[in-house]
């Protein structure tokens, strides 16, 4: 089972998804993003999921500027390795995948090859025009909610249902 969440910035979809995370008790592996607002500049890190609030996990992957940013597909791709390993029995977080992996190819490799092998995953996926943020909203089989704070507690509940039907 796939479920990606889309849905403009602000809306609840990593809200969306935390909460389903703690209704149905999982332990899901996969990653983390955050950004990190500094004085002059941001940063943009990934972690394991369960270890978002550790420091030591965090690798910086970009740095947004005012009007440049500088991904580091490098990092993507490392933490790829390290982290994104096929676990069918157990739930893997996206939160979130965007357009700053767009040079990064092991890393997008990976998340293509998970998406379409048995590995369950719960996703936020940016909108974005980007070709590989597009192709992973045709993946076949995957469940995509376009998230709206209109729809977001129906999306919650709908996604629990789904989940707790077909586990």
């Amino acid at each position: 089972m796939k479920i990606i969440l889309t849905g403009e910035r602000g809306v609840g979809k990593s809200t969306i998804l935390q909460k389903v995370i703690e209704e149905l008790a999982l332990k899901p592996v996969g990653f983390k993003t955050n950004k990190v607002d500094l004085i002059s500049n941001s940063k943009v890190f990934i972690s394991p999921y369960l270890e978002a609030l550790n420091m030591d996990q965090h690798l910086c992957v970009a740095i947004l500027e005012k009007n440049n940013r500088i991904s580091f597909p490098n990092d993507f791709d490392a933490f790829a390795l390290n982290h994104l390993d096929l676990d069918p029995q157990t739930w893997m977080v996206m939160d979130e995948i965007g357009f700053l992996e767009s040079d990064a190819m092991l890393f997008k490799n990976k998340i293509i090859s998970l998406f379409n092998s048995e590995q369950k995953i719960l996703a936020v996926v940016k909108e974005h025009p980007d070709l590989f943020l597009k192709a992973l909203l045709e993946i076949k089989e995957t469940k995509v909610y376009h998230v709206t704070s209109e729809n977001r507690e129906k999306i919650y509940s709908d996604i629990i249902a789904l989940i707790q039907t077909r586990p």
